[in-house]
């Protein structure tokens, strides 16, 4: 009892107190027993001595947890935070363990090799590379005779494998085309009765009743391939392999309602449209999300200048859209919202819409039709002004709900002319040396738009841009020579250096596929086949692919920008493969334009792929010669140099971005202008696109000898792949 009543006592002093008389006692305690026995003690002595030393035995105690207890701490401190830097950094170390190719290597990327190969597929001879058509079978030709000259075996046709011939590097794609006979292609907004009065007392310019023209006001195409049609021609093999069969039907609907739909986006944080039935309804969409500062759609999506995510590419919500059985689509275009000018559409217009065989064309999700119409173009035909634009605010709101525009009704007719068409993927592998089955990937297509002949409005396009003579009626060819002849210009030089370092023995342990896509421009039709039906290896066998789609032609840059970075660690070993050549990483510098989505890799991410899409930053070398030369900040006597010159530099770069890759978007994207003889009369037109390729060696040399494998990090929509 007297023990226990110590203990509760003793236990109301603090640790300090208990420890601090601990060490006093202690020292007490052992200059007594240096003097010897003691001498017997009374028994209030002896229980002095006891309390003594149990006050010593708990203090120690007591510092000794303490101690224990400050080392647990560190240790889990520690062990934390090393499991954590291996998490946040698992991929760095990786990155800088890659094998990097040497300088003598890297310099083996030839100028000459990339300009014979833009100019041979930029040529008139090459006709506009559209797909099915002579100029494609040209080069795809082209393609697979330099592939077999840099050692490549093909990979397109496993039935023809073993031969060397160019066509057994040819992977057929399927697919069929449609084109509305522009003559006859005819869209027109009606408005109701009473809305007409409206318009007449408020807007004596507003029209009743207007047809759109064609080509300047709207684009129109099917995707409905029509069997009755060509049920009494004798479908005959090589009929479908040149493209020859074909037939024509006539699209007529009058007086349907419009249904607009708002963004036409379906996600869990957002839905457009609230369990409305669309079946057989023409649907108006805006394309992009919504982004009006302000507003709760804009709080959902990220505000005005987030990146543009999937669903808000047009190509998403015309997806949605079949799954919803509508009859008809138009998407409204304002340059801001699409990215690109109307002169995109207009060109598209004219060419032929593809779609994969055995896929959304022999399906009744199927659309009777879809195009796009312009923004000022509607506005002039509704009642009020304004009216487009608070249809855009509207759709902002999370309680938007799609509704029939009442003021207006449409009727779209056109001959639509269908055939069946097969393009070709050209695929040619590099085999392994130590683990064949394992393979990296490089993609560039080479597809464009073909020829067409120009109307007044378009010749007149045409002369003022380029210069050029075009008269009315006359066959223009769309050379398609940064998009993207460059990409495989690049692809090409890149296949003939690895293939002279494996046949030197100095590579590569995985295996290495080449492909050039067909059918890009028909939004990814080619790789998308590919993915489905991969001709050289399973999608499960590769580690990582990288995609090119056009070329810095415009000079040296301070960064390389890899669109897809963030969704797997193929973004870290890009990093390190850029800071190896002494520059930076940069964002993507267009990311409201979504240009992730718009190219060949997409597919293959949307597999599980990790896949990156390569490209050039903002950050010119040329802009310093625009800085003004009379700027004091750039005297070394001026009192305030360095943030001067730093906005200087700053303005002088966003001006030469403008100037060479702003007018290149504006003025010759899907234009005939772009050709080789626009390439040729740049100032610096390779270096830019030989720091490109250094990278992309960098990156697809350590890959290819090494037996790292990326992973999938992204926790986005397309981080739910399925090999």
């Amino acid at each position: 009892m007297e023990r226990a009543a110590f203990l509760v006592s003793a236990s109301s002093e603090t640790d300090e107190e208990l420890a601090a008389g601990a060490f006093d006692r202690d020292e007490s305690y052992f200059k007594t027993r240096a003097k010897g026995p003691r001498a017997p003690q009374s028994n209030s002595a002896q229980l002095s001595a006891f309390e003594n030393a149990s006050r010593w035995n708990l203090g120690s105690s007591l510092f000794g947890i303490r101690c224990l207890q400050i080392v647990s701490t560190v240790a889990a401190v520690f062990i934390l935070t090393t499991i954590l830097l291996h998490v946040l950094l698992r991929e760095i170390p990786n990155a800088r363990r890659l094998p990097q190719p040497s300088e003598a290597q890297l310099e083996l990327l030839s100028t000459a090799d990339l300009e014979r190969h833009v100019r041979t597929l930029a040529s008139d001879a090459f006709e506009g590379r559209a797909v099915g058509t002579r100029g494609e079978q040209k080069s795809a030709a082209y393609i697979a005779a330099e592939l077999l000259s840099a050692g490549f075996a093909p990979a397109g046709d496993p039935r023809r494998s073993k031969s060397n011939s160019t066509a057994a590097y040819l992977q057929r794609v399927p697919l069929y085309g449609f084109q509305a006979l522009p003559s006859t292609a005819q869209l027109t907004l009606t408005r109701s009765r009473n809305q007409r009065a409206t318009a007449e007392q408020s807007s004596a310019s507003a029209k009743a009743s207007s047809a759109l023209q064609f080509g300047a006001d709207f684009s129109l195409t099917s995707e409905r391939f029509n069997i009755a049609a060509i049920q009494s021609q004798q479908l005959e093999s090589q009929d479908i392999i040149d493209g020859t069969l074909s037939s024509s039907w006539t699209l007529d609907m009058r007086e349907n309602d419009v249904v607009f739909g708002g963004f036409c986006i379906s996600t869990p944080r957002w839905d457009d449209f609230k369990a409305t039935n669309l079946s057989g309804k023409v649907v108006l969409c805006l394309v992009n999300q919504p982004r009006i500062e302000g507003t709760d759609g804009a709080a959902v999506f990220g505000g005005p200048g987030a990146a543009l995510s999937y669903a808000g590419r047009w190509t998403a919500k015309l997806e949605e859209l079949r799954r919803r059985r509508a009859a008809g689509v138009l998407l409204l275009h304002t340059d801001e919202m699409a990215g690109y000018g109307w002169n995109v559409i207009e060109s598209g217009a004219y060419a032929e819409n593809l779609q994969l065989r055995g896929s959304v064309s022999s399906r009744k999700q199927a659309l009777l039709f879809r195009g796009w119409i312009r923004a000022d173009a509607l506005e002039a035909r509704m009642a009020e002004a304004g009216a487009v634009q608070r249809l855009i605010k509207a759709a902002c709101s999370r309680h938007f709900k799609p509704h029939v525009l009442s003021a207006l009704k449409i009727s779209v007719s056109a001959e639509i002319q269908q055939r069946l068409v097969t393009g070709s993927n050209v695929v040619g592998v590099l085999r392994g040396k130590n683990a064949p089955e394992e393979v990296v990937m490089l993609t560039a297509h080479h597809d464009h738009l073909g020829m067409r002949n120009a109307t007044r409005e378009s010749a007149a396009k045409e002369n003022a841009q380029s210069g050029a003579a075009v008269a009315s009626d006359e066959t223009v060819v769309y050379h398609g020579a940064l998009d993207n002849a460059a990409g495989v210009a690049k692809l090409l030089a890149i296949a003939r250096v690895l293939g002279k370092l494996s046949a030197e023995g100095a590579c590569c342990d995985r295996s290495f596929v080449v492909l050039s896509p067909t059918a890009e421009e028909a939004v990814l039709l080619g790789s998308s086949h590919y993915a489905e039906v991969p001709s050289a290896a399973p999608l499960s066998a590769v580690v990582g692919m990288l995609n090119f789609d056009g070329m810095n032609v415009w000079g040296k840059t301070h960064d390389q920008v890899a669109l897809g970075s963030q969704l797997s660690s193929l973004g870290e070993m890009f990093a390190h493969a850029v800071h190896a050549e002494k520059l930076v990483v940069a964002h993507d510098i267009m990311p409201l334009q979504g240009l992730f989505f718009r190219s060949d890799q997409l597919p293959f991410a949307r597999k599980g792929v990790p896949a990156l899409k390569l490209t050039h930053g903002r950050r010119f070398e040329r802009a310093q010669l625009l800085m003004t030369a009379g700027d004091d900040s750039n005297d070394s006597n001026s009192s305030v140099p360095d943030a001067r010159l730093r906005m200087s530099l700053k303005d002088a770069e966003l001006k030469y971005f403008e100037e060479t890759v702003g007018e290149y978007e504006a003025n010759r994207y899907h234009q005939s202008s772009d050709s080789f003889e626009y390439i040729s009369g740049l100032p610096d037109p390779y270096s830019g696109a030989i720091q490109e390729m250094r990278v992309a060696l960098r990156l697809l040399y350590g890959l290819l000898q090494s037996r790292l494998r990326p992973e999938w990090n992204s926790t986005e929509v397309l981080a739910n792949p399925s090999r």
